[in-house]
């Protein structure tokens, strides 16, 4: 079960992995338990669980994966 629910995380959030690295914005809310990741600098676009969001930090959102464990299991959005 997710520790936040959506309602609690904002639309355009920074959104940052466990080891610090910038993923991008929230697009938009797919559901109650999947984020849409902004378009990364290839073009493309990711979904996240909402239950990968630990911690919000004034409108920063901190992931419990690091960067690897992200991008190893990350949605990736058909253009």
């Amino acid at each position: 079960m997710a520790k936040f629910r959506h309602h609690e995380l904002q639309q355009h959030a920074e959104v940052f992995t466990a080891n610090g690295v910038h993923l991008g914005q929230i697009e938009q809310f797919l559901d109650l338990d999947r984020i849409q990741l902004s378009q990364d600098a290839e073009g493309k676009a990711h979904l996240i669980p909402l239950s990968w969001v630990g911690d919000i930090c004034e409108q920063r959102i901190i992931l419990i994966k690091n960067l690897q464990e992200v991008q190893e299991t990350w949605i990736e959005i058909p253009q």
